[in-house]
């Protein structure tokens, strides 16, 4: 009986330490580390700035103010300036419940007990933004976190951008270096400023997201989905279904391997309706060292400041290591298929220099487009630039005639091959010479169409003609 009342009494002394003492010292626990989790939140996050005031700890639970910033200085003004104007930073208001066993009510009305190291309510509410979050600091050092996102409205300088009822889940380590996410939005509409009456709404949009970080690099996989996208303007309407883009990092060995696939079910307007559309591109074989190098530049400076130039040799410090790549679209038009099927390959050179590089660079590509498809896509370019000239737009049997004269002029010379009503070319690099069906690559007939005030220059059958009357004469 004595070793009976022992026992009891120790379970009610651990009970003791497990529900009063564990808080209070998680407590002091948490208010040493949180200002660590805010920087490495800073360092990760390019888009906004956090940082937390008012600070309360307590017993059982302590109270902050979580402050979000706009990094953005052109979006923070767009935000803080607009008819609806959004006060920054948002102030969120933060309950941080101590471990280790917490009762936890999360965004979605759901409760559960949970053991965590602390749990932490987070909540913004304002005419425009209405949002819950619930984070818990688990004992595997790894943060759960799920929001709900039940309003949002961002007044932008083109538009106002809005969605509801919005749910994020995500399991990121405390480091930031791996983890997992998957967002689900049902609606998401962008209505434009301007007197046009034009929106764009996206339905049921996924996005996941499986990544590692290593050093500079993230491998990984991730996707975006949406189940439909309708563009308004006026009583016209367009819609597309079923759109995906992935990509995915993979590491092989001292190697990186990226793969980019998307696709397009179909897409529907007044005037037509066509898909699926599906594209896949990959680089594979790209030296990992290389890579990381070529990151950290890019991290290093201002992207949008870096010129094109500035970018091409550590760029092509990756490729000299050796690189194989592919490029597979196919698209139904109205007009019938397109396809473009192409590949390239480097290999490893113990010159890096360029000038050794360039010519070990080996590509092909075969292109098949519907004839019809490629008249009306070259009148729109003839009467695109002549817009962009400031000349007037010519008719459309006009620019149609420039494009048939054009075509028929690149079948002449051999740059397209005409087969019933679809055209070929192909297309290659070795050895550092471009060939195109096996010639060197003429397109002076497309410059001559798209040129709208020009004078047409003749076809050299017509040339050969005015030759043999000039001699006569």
């Amino acid at each position: 009986m004595k070793a009976l009342r022992y026992v009891v009494f120790l379970i009610l002394l651990l009970a003791l330490i497990l529900l009063v003492a564990v808080p209070y010292g998680m407590g002091w626990w948490i208010k040493g580390q949180y200002k660590v989790w805010v920087d490495q939140a800073n360092q990760q996050n390019p888009a906004i700035q956090l940082s937390v005031s008012d600070y309360q700890r307590g017993w059982f639970h302590s109270t902050a103010t979580l402050k979000a910033d706009i990094k953005d200085p052109v979006l923070r003004q767009q935000l803080s300036h607009s008819k609806s104007p959004i006060k920054l930073p948002l102030d969120v208001d933060l309950v941080v419940d101590h471990g280790l066993v917490v009762m936890t009510k999360s965004p979605t009305g759901n409760r559960h007990w949970a053991i965590a190291r602390a749990v932490i309510n987070g909540q913004v509410e304002r005419d425009n933004i209405d949002i819950d979050a619930l984070s818990s600091l688990n004992l595997n050092n790894q943060i759960s976190t799920e929001v709900m996102i039940h309003q949002l409205s961002l007044p932008l300088e083109g538009g106002n951008y809005s969605m509801k009822d919005a749910l994020i889940h995500s399991n990121v380590s405390v480091n930031g270096e791996k983890g997992r996410s998957n967002i689900v939005i049902p609606t998401v509409v962008f209505e434009l400023s301007s007197g046009e009456a034009m929106s764009l709404s996206l339905d049921q949009v996924s996005i996941t997201n499986n990544f590692n970080k290593s050093g500079e690099l993230v491998f990984g996989k991730r996707s975006v989905a949406v189940d439909k996208v309708t563009v308004k303007s006026g009583k016209h309407l367009i819609q597309s279904h079923d759109w995906l883009l992935s990509s995915e990092v993979l590491p092989q060995g001292d190697t990186t391997n990226l793969l980019l696939h998307a696709a397009i079910k179909s897409y529907i307007s007044e005037k037509e309706k066509s898909g699926p559309l599906s594209l896949d591109f990959s680089l594979k074989q790209m030296n990992t060292q290389a890579l990381s190098d070529f990151m950290k530049d890019v991290a290093d400076n201002d992207v949008q400041s870096l010129q094109v130039n500035q970018m091409v040799f550590p760029l092509l410090s990756v490729l000299k290591h050796g690189v194989e790549g592919s490029l597979a679209l196919s698209y139904q038009s109205s007009n019938g298929p397109i396809s473009v099927q192409g590949h390239l390959s480097m290999p490893d050179s113990k010159d890096k220099s360029i000038f050794a590089i360039i010519p070990l660079l080996k590509a092909d590509c075969n292109i098949t487009v519907p004839d019809l498809w490629m008249q009306q896509t070259l009148a729109w370019l003839v009467n695109r630039t002549n817009v962009a000239n400031g000349q007037p737009v010519v008719g459309g049997s006009v620019s149609i005639t420039q494009a048939k004269q054009a075509i028929q002029r690149l079948v002449e010379e051999k740059m397209l091959v005409q087969k019933a009503d679809q055209l070929t070319m192909n297309a290659t690099i070795k050895s550092g010479e471009i060939l195109v069906n096996g010639l060197t690559p003429d397109f002076t007939a497309l410059t001559q169409a798209t040129s709208g005030s020009e004078e047409e220059s003749p076809s050299p059958a017509k040339k050969t003609e005015t030759s043999s009357v000039d001699a006569s004469s």
